[in-house]
């Protein structure tokens, strides 16, 4: 019996059933699909969050000086804010997400507008430091919004577990 006297409840002696692990049942078996639909949003989480760096890149590709840090540095921002997407996604939460995607969108038109103007010239060009300047901005923005988006959901309406199963 245990000592609930003592400064630390101790059980001098234990009961072997607490530790048999023959009574205890075998977890279901879960299914790839299962797996799947569970982890659907942290998977779209991680896609989004590589296309995120790609977009990255690929404006960091159109400067005319190098400055190979700031990528690299900007990458756990990234990989969080695809995560968030991901997330407000697959909690069906579009209109917290809808800020965040707007400015996506303009970020990928921005972009797309900058290699239209690579392809005309060649070298140093002021439109094409301006295109870039903005999409920075643009993706600065947009990394907050879907970051505030996500802490905003999950602070109003948290994420909770499933009921048991029967």
């Amino acid at each position: 019996m245990a000592d609930l006297t003592a400064p630390v409840p101790m059980e001098a002696e234990k009961t072997p059933w607490v530790h048999d692990r023959s009574r205890i049942p075998e977890r279901p078996a879960t299914t790839n699909r299962e797996l799947l639909v569970r982890y659907q949003g942290l998977l779209l989480g991680l896609a989004l969050a590589l296309a995120f760096m790609a977009l990255a890149f690929q404006t960091r590709a159109t400067w005319t000086t190098h400055r190979d840090w700031v990528v690299p540095m900007t990458v756990p921002f990234w990989a969080g804010a695809g995560i968030a997407l991901g997330r407000l996604i697959d909690r069906r939460k579009w209109k917290e997400a809808a800020p965040g995607l707007a400015l996506l969108a303009v970020a990928i038109v921005l972009t797309g507008i900058n290699d239209i103007r690579g392809m005309q010239v060649d070298g140093s060009d002021g439109l094409r430091d301006a295109l870039s300047i903005a999409t920075g901005v643009v993706c600065g923005l947009m990394i907050a919004a879907l970051l505030g988006a996500l802490v905003l959901v999950e602070t109003k309406d948290p994420t909770k577990a499933p009921p048991p199963a029967a």
